[in-house]
């Protein structure tokens, strides 16, 4: 049988077990060695959700997913098909709303929905794409953050400190000026596990000060998932 994921195709040999007794239904197992070398080539790790699309004959392709829903192999082919169970369709009157695109597995995911002024949501796809986040100006109306100089973001034991600064717009002055967060983003969603294309969610839990080069710096510190 062939497995195709991510655009390369494996040979994996399948051993028959048993059937119901009038030879209509059977049951395969993979041969091990042959499954594995494509585990190991395409990283998935046990634990990983999968999902197998037939397309023709012994053809089939095979798309992995981590905990979270987001996927740890590359989507961009034909046949692929969505991990639906995680995450059912957006209704078209929320469509607009990002926090319906965002995945989390966390305990306390449900009471995401009730939040307002203290959260913010990105694709982690345009965060990557530019190198920055740029902080939605609906938030920075409670929370200015243009008065900060670097941030501290969270997520499980994992602390990060980014740099931020206003960018101003000196070739169109008219141009609405933005608050962007600077660091090691492709890093950092590396250690977190995040896919490329999840939703993240970035909830400010406070704000505290500390003592460099003789000054008081304050700064906030945002909880990722």
């Amino acid at each position: 049988m062939m497995f195709r994921c991510e655009g390369d195709v494996f040979n994996v040999n399948v051993s028959r077990l048993n059937h119901n007794g009038d030879g209509v239904l059977a049951e395969y197992v993979f041969n091990q060695d042959n499954w594995t070398a494509l585990c190991e080539e395409k990283e998935l790790d046990f634990g990983d959700i999968l999902v197998f699309t037939k397309i023709r004959n012994n053809l089939i392709n095979v798309m992995g997913f981590i905990v979270d829903g987001s996927s740890n192999t590359n989507v961009q082919f034909l046949g692929g098909t969505r991990l639906n169970a995680v995450q059912p369709a957006v209704p078209h009157d929320d469509a607009k709303d990002e926090r319906m695109y965002h995945l989390c597995m966390w305990p306390g995911h449900r009471e995401h929905f009730h939040e307002r002024t203290d959260v913010f949501y990105k694709r982690f796809s345009e965060i990557l794409a530019f190198n920055r986040l740029t902080i939605p100006a609906k938030f920075q109306g409670e929370n200015p953050m243009h008065m900060y100089r670097k941030a501290l973001l969270k997520h499980n034991h994992l602390e990060l400190e980014f740099s931020v600064r206003m960018d101003h717009h000196y070739e169109n002055p008219s141009r609405t000026n933005h608050v962007n967060m600077y660091g090691e983003w492709a890093w950092f969603g590396q250690q977190c596990g995040f896919g490329y294309t999840k939703m993240l969610r970035f909830g400010l839990m406070w704000v505290v000060s500390d003592l460099e080069y003789d000054e008081e710096t304050r700064y906030p510190v945002f909880h990722v998932c």
